[in-house]
Parts: structure tokens; C-alpha cells; sequence
């Protein structure tokens, strides 16, 4: 396993390498510059600008440049917050992002997995049928539909919870709501999936002859086997919400990292939106691994050593 998780880790490098590469040929290919939105700006100043980010040079220098400075661990300085470096705005904006996705990751688990074994354990009745369409409509459903029909009921008509921001806890409630809809969807639809297979198994079936209640049967026989292909999806699934946030965050006001990645795009801030890519880049790398080791670990039968 160790060997296995060295060689997963040293693949990130020329896989970020790739992202840097290339969102440095995309963003620098958009038409515009990141100052044509100063007004009545001079051309010396313009000049002067230019040749202070290195944006006089060729294209291949600046690439080589910027190369460099990342590998030092330093993503430059952003173009439209000038007193600000690249690091300062991801190493505060990360942890809101990564703290909202958590939660909507654990609301997405709580309410899915339940929801996937009673389905399965009441297959093809009403309550079948009633959760599978609430799951649909969650997947079918946009976020910023959800995020705007929430706000609406419980910070206008209910007012429960705070519209924006980031004040408390109270304040994580919609967004993340909001965030784990079709996540909840996916991962009742997974486990119920799971569980049918599981349910018909004979070691379910001699459980239930020697007298094992029905919550015994589901959740420790039968969710345990059931469970697996659900760990497998929340390495995906994390990553889905982490990146999905752009959108939520944008709604809520929220000053995480989907929505600086928004302002780098809007403002043209080449090395903020580089820099954004590449942290959700190693995002989704990390979790897919830490997805495959759980994986591993829960069906001992799954064994990443090569074999001699």
C-alpha cells in the first residue's frame, strides 16, 4: 500500500505540471488584458505595468518564468488585487471553501445512505417510488433554482437562516443544503443500488432465518458489503462539491475559493486563475486517492501491491 500511495503522489507532479501549462496558454489567449479595465490610463503606465508583471516578454520566457516561481511554491502576485500574492487569497480562501464542502459532504452522506437502504429495503413500493423522484428532482434541479427557492422560504418568508455571508454556523445551512441536493440524489441512487444486490445475497438470507432484526440485517449485514460502492464515488463526489461551490458561493456571498476563481476570469487575473486551477487540480487527485485507499480498506479483497 505504501508503494502504491509513493506512486500515486509522485504522478501529481507531471500532472500539475500539465495543468499549469496549459491554463497558462488558455488564460493568456483570452482576448484583452488584465488592465484595460483601468480607466484613463496612460501608455507609459500601461508600459510600465507590463513590464513589471513580465508581460513584455515573449510568451515561452513568461512561461519559463512562471515555471520557476511555482516551483518555489510561489504562484505570483495577483493582477487585480496588486498588494496581494496568489498564496495570501488561496490559503485564506481554501478553508471556506473546504470547510462549506465538508459540510455538504456529510449532509450528502446522512440523508443519501438512509435514504438509499430504506428505498432498497422497501423496493418498489411507495416509498420506493417517492424517494427515487425526491432523488430526481435533486439531481434535476439547478443550484442557483435551489439556492434562490431556499433564500426565498426560509430568509424571507421563514427567516431562519441568514441570506449571505459567512457569519456563523447558521450561515453554512443553505449554501451547503444547496451544495449536497444532488449529491444526496446520486448517493441514495448508489446505495440503493447496492443494497438490492446486497440484500439478495445468502448470508442476508440465513441472517434473517436466525432471527436478526431488520435494522440488524440492514445496517450491520447488509451496509457493510453495500456501503463500498459509495466509498468509491466520494473521492468524485468531493471534488464535484468542492468545484460545484463556484456557483453557491457566488449566490451566498460567500469569500471562498469558487469565488475568487469567478473574479480571476471577470478580471482577467492570469496568475489567480492559475493558481485556482492547480488547487482544484490537487484537490481531485487527493481525493480520488484517499477514495481508492478507503476503498481498499473496507474490502480487504482489493490489494494495490504488484505482484511478484
Amino acid at each position: 500500500m505504501t508503494a502504491y500511495i509513493a506512486r500515486r503522489v509522485l504522478l501529481f507532479v507531471p500532472v500539475l505540471l500539465c495543468i499549469a501549462v496549459l491554463s497558462f496558454f488558455l488564460v493568456r489567449g483570452a482576448p484583452g488584458s488584465p488592465f484595460s479595465s483601468e480607466k484613463n490610463i496612460s501608455e507609459e503606465t500601461l508600459v510600465a505595468l507590463n513590464a513589471e508583471y513580465g508581460f513584455d516578454k515573449p510568451l515561452p520566457v513568461q512561461l519559463g518564468m512562471y515555471l520557476r516561481n511555482l516551483a518555489r511554491g510561489n504562484l505570483g502576485r495577483s493582477l487585480h488585487y496588486r498588494d496581494r500574492t496568489v498564496n495570501d487569497i488561496i490559503g485564506q480562501a481554501l478553508p471556506v471553501s473546504v470547510k462549506l464542502g465538508l459540510f455538504a459532504l456529510i449532509i450528502s452522506l446522512a440523508a443519501g445512505v438512509p435514504l438509499g437502504v430504506v428505498s432498497a429495503w422497501r423496493s418498489n413500493t411507495a416509498i420506493d417510488y417517492a424517494a427515487m423522484t425526491v432523488a430526481l428532482i435533486g439531481i434535476s434541479v439547478p443550484s442557483f433554482v435551489l439556492a434562490s427557492l431556499l433564500v426565498l422560504v426560509f430568509c424571507f418568508l421563514v427567516p431562519l437562516f441568514p441570506a449571505v455571508g459567512m457569519g456563523g454556523p447558521l450561515s453554512m445551512v443553505l449554501p451547503a443544503a444547496t451544495l449536497s441536493a444532488p449529491f444526496i440524489a446520486y448517493v441514495s441512487r448508489i446505495t440503493r443500488g447496492s443494497m438490492l444486490e446486497t440484500l439478495s445475497q445468502e448470508y442476508i438470507q440465513t441472517a434473517r432465518a436466525k432471527g436478526a432484526s431488520t435494522v440488524s440485517v440492514l445496517f450491520t449485514h447488509g451496509l457493510k458489503n453495500g456501503i463500498i460502492p459509495v466509498i468509491t464515488f466520494l473521492g468524485p463526489a468531493t471534488a464535484g462539491i468542492l468545484t460545484g461551490s463556484v456557483v453557491v458561493e457566488k449566490i451566498f456571498a460567500i469569500p471562498g475559493l469558487g469565488i475568487n476563481f469567478i473574479h480571476s476570469a471577470l478580471h482577467r487575473d492570469y496568475f489567480l486563475a492559475i493558481g485556482c486551477a492547480l488547487v482544484y487540480g490537487a484537490l481531485l487527485m487527493t481525493l480520488n486517492l484517499v477514495s481508492d485507499i478507503l476503498y481498499g480498506v473496507v474490502d480487504p479483497r482489493i490489494s494495490y501491491d504488484r505482484k511478484k
